[in-house]
């Protein structure tokens, strides 16, 4: 995906499961680009409408941690009426969509080499 100044291109994991007190991540991540004013429940039911869930999108948060804006490793839950521009999305973001009954530390950002293997 190439980078233009109105957009964003968002890779999109989701945390299935904790494992030694860490996030571990699905193997399919969703990768996308939106505008960098479009509200994120595109996105949101995008990705939902992919992975063809069998619980509805309400039952998932996402989650972004903003690098070099000051946030340290702190944890932003995003909402379906924010955009990229509101978050300060740079060109290239990572996003993570996690159920919300699902009890995970998710204090830090899930590594990307913590995925399922099965």
């Amino acid at each position: 995906m190439s980078f233009s100044n109105d957009q964003v291109d968002i890779t999109c994991y989701e945390i299935i499961r904790e494992e030694n007190g860490k996030p571990v991540l699905g193997r399919n991540p969703y990768e996308t680009r939106i505008r960098i004013n479009e509200k994120f429940q595109v996105l949101f039911e995008a990705w939902h409408k992919r992975h063809e869930q069998n619980c509805p999108l309400s039952d998932f948060e996402f989650l972004y941690f903003p690098q070099g804006m000051g946030h340290g490793d702190t944890c932003m839950r995003l909402q379906s009426n924010q955009t990229p521009e509101e978050v300060h999305m740079r060109e290239r973001a990572k996003i993570y969509a996690k159920r919300k009954d699902l009890n995970c530390n998710c204090d830090v950002e899930p590594s990307i080499t913590t995925s399922a293997v099965a």
